[in-house]
C-alpha cells in the first residue's frame, strides 16, 4: 500500500532496489479551467483520528460521508523502538538509509535464525495495519466518526492491509473500491525464503526473486446499504502480473450509463526481464552496486 506499510515488506523491496530505482510512470494531463478555490483556513476536525490519510468524501441526504485510510496501531512510538530494536528491525532500516543493500540482506536473512524470530516480527507486523474508517458531517469541517474500522483485512495472510477507498452511491447502494495487499506466502515459506538470502549465490538469487513474485498490491471490491456495515463481494477485481513492481492500487471509478469506469495506479519500468536478472544476480553475488547511479543523483 504502500500504500496498505510494513518495515518488512519494505525491507524486501529496497533490498531488491526497485522501488527506488524505478520511477512511476507520469503523464502531463491537459489543463483546463476550473473554479476558483479558496483555501479553508481553519481544521478540519476528525475528532481525534490520529494517522489518518486517503480520505474520500461524497454527499447525499445533506451529509458529507467520508471514508479514509487509517494507521491502527496499538502501541506509543516509545513502546514501538524497544521491540524493534529487540527484533533488529532498526538495524534493517539504518542498512537502508545508508544504501548498504547487502547489509540489508544479511539482516533479513538473520531474521531467520528461528522460528521464534520470525513469528515476533509477524506479530510485531500484525499489530500494525490500515483499516479504512467512516465519518459524517453536515458542513464537511466537522466530522463525527462513526466507525474507525468498517473495512479491515481477514484473509489469513502474513499481513493484511487496506486503504484508498472510492466510493459511489449506486441507486441506495455504496459501492466501494480499495487497494490490499496481496502476500502469497505462508510463515514457513517466508523463514524457508529469509534463509535463502544467506545460503550462497544460487540460493539468494532465487530466494529475492520468490519474495519479490510472492508480494503485491490488488484492488477489491465491497458494497454496503448504511455506508458503515460491508460486505466484500471480491478481494480481487483487478491486479496487475502478480510480480511486486506490476500491483495496482489508489482506484478511483464512476458510473456512465451501464458501465463502471476506473482509473488506477500502476508501476511502469523500462527494465527487461534480463536487466531484473542481472540485478539479482549482483545481489546473489554481493558485488557492490553503484547505488546514487540507479537512484539517479
Amino acid at each position: 500500500m504502500k500504500q496498505g506499510q510494513r518495515l518488512l515488506t519494505a525491507a524486501v523491496v529496497c533490498s531488491l532496489i526497485l522501488a527506488a530505482a524505478i520511477p512511476l510512470g507520469q503523464t502531463s494531463p491537459a489543463r483546463a479551467d476550473g473554479p476558483t478555490w479558496t483555501k479553508y483556513s481553519g481544521e478540519v476536525d476528525l475528532e481525534n483520528e490520529l494517522y489518518v490519510t486517503d480520505a474520500w468524501v461524497i454527499r447525499d441526504d445533506n451529509t458529507y460521508r467520508m471514508w479514509y485510510t487509517r494507521l491502527d496501531i496499538n502501541q506509543s512510538l516509545m513502546e514501538m523502538l524497544p521491540i524493534m530494536s529487540g527484533l533488529h528491525l532498526c538495524d534493517i532500516v539504518h542498512d537502508l538509509a545508508d544504501l548498504d543493500f547487502d547489509a540489508a540482506l544479511d539482516d533479513l536473512a538473520a531474521l531467520a535464525d528461528t522460528h521464534h524470530n520470525v513469528s515476533d516480527i509477524l506479530e510485531f507486523l500484525d499489530s500494525r495495519r490500515t483499516v479504512i474508517g467512516y465519518a459524517v458531517s453536515t458542513n464537511g469541517i466537522n466530522w463525527k466518526v462513526i466507525n474507525p474500522a468498517v473495512l479491515a483485512g481477514g484473509s489469513n495472510q502474513l499481513w493484511d492491509n487496506l486503504g484508498f477507498p472510492c466510493v459511489i452511491n449506486d441507486n441506495g447502494i455504496y459501492k466501494m473500491w480499495y487497494t490490499r495487499d496481496r502476500v502469497d506466502l505462508s510463515q514457513r515459506q517466508l523463514e524457508s525464503l529469509l534463509s535463502g538470502l544467506n545460503e550462497g549465490d544460487v540460493a539468494r538469487q532465487n530466494a529475492l526473486a520468490e519474495l519479490a513474485g510472492s508480494l503485491s498490491t490488488v484492488i477489491g471490491y465491497a458494497e454496503s446499504r448504511d455506508g458503515e456495515n460491508w460486505t466484500v463481494v471480491k478481494d480481487e477485481v483487478l491486479a496487475g502480473s502478480g510480480y511486486v513492481l506490476e500491483g495496482v492500487s489508489d482506484p478511483c471509478v464512476i458510473k456512465d450509463g451501464d458501465t463502471y469506469e476506473m482509473w488506477y495506479t500502476q508501476l511502469t519500468t523500462e527494465l527487461t526481464e534480463a536487466d531484473l536478472a542481472g540485478l539479482l544476480v549482483e545481489l546473489a553475488n554481493d558485488e557492490i552496486l553503484d547505488a546514487e547511479a540507479l537512484l539517479g543523483i
